[in-house]
């Protein structure tokens, strides 16, 4: 999410993006070293520790309190709600992982998920410092949506086996992935969804 910045919010957003871009992690590992079973063996176990974190933090109190004592700062309104019971950021990213890099093609799964961790944070991050220019009523700025697509536009100079139609192409889709008030979370959003429209522009020969 970009947005202007609020008085107390940069300081936790960059906590939490700094989290964020560990995640680069993963296809990192895929790329150089790891195959698709490899990088699958370490997602899935994360993500079921994720979600035994996430049930014992719907349904126990003093789980929650510890959660919320450590990293209550950095997590969304949503997040802590006890009302909503949203899943953390980090839960839907390690899901958008196995999807991305489970069934599709491994340069477009790590293409499409680059762009989630790197192009996020940076929308996030110069958004909120930067951006002065809402884009209608979307809680976002053209700054921030700017960095996005930026930002999204270096990581494809590092994906070599994909067309430059086809990068641009990902990261115009992620990038208005990531402006849309969708409500699924965009961690799991933007990966899928420009790796489903790449992988349709590639089977028509982009």
């Amino acid at each position: 999410m970009n947005a202007p910045m609020t008085a107390t919010g940069y300081t936790p957003e960059i906590w939490r993006k700094a989290i964020h871009l560990s995640s680069l992690i993963y296809p990192v590992l895929y790329a150089i070293w790891l195959e698709k079973e490899g990088i699958l063996a370490i997602l899935i176990p994360l993500l079921i520790i994720g979600l035994v974190v996430e049930y014992l933090r719907f349904r126990n109190a003093e789980t929650r309190l510890f959660i919320e004592r450590f990293f209550g700062f950095m997590m969304r309104h949503h997040e802590l709600s006890s009302e909503k019971r949203a899943f953390s950021g980090a839960t839907y990213v390690i899901l958008a992982g196995i999807i991305v890099f489970g069934f599709f093609d491994k340069e477009i799964a790590i293409y499409s998920f680059s762009m989630l961790i790197v192009g996020d944070a940076s929308a996030a991050l110069i958004g909120k410092k930067f951006g002065k220019h809402p884009i209608g009523n979307l809680q976002k700025t053209w700054e921030g949506s700017f960095a996005f697509f930026a930002a999204s536009m270096i990581v494809a100079l590092f994906i070599t086996d994909l067309s430059w139609p086809l990068k641009i192409a990902g990261a115009l889709a992620a990038t208005l992935i990531e402006l849309l008030p969708f409500s699924i979370d965009d961690n799991l959003t933007i990966p899928v969804g420009s790796s489903v429209l790449m992988t349709l522009l590639f089977l028509a020969g982009v």
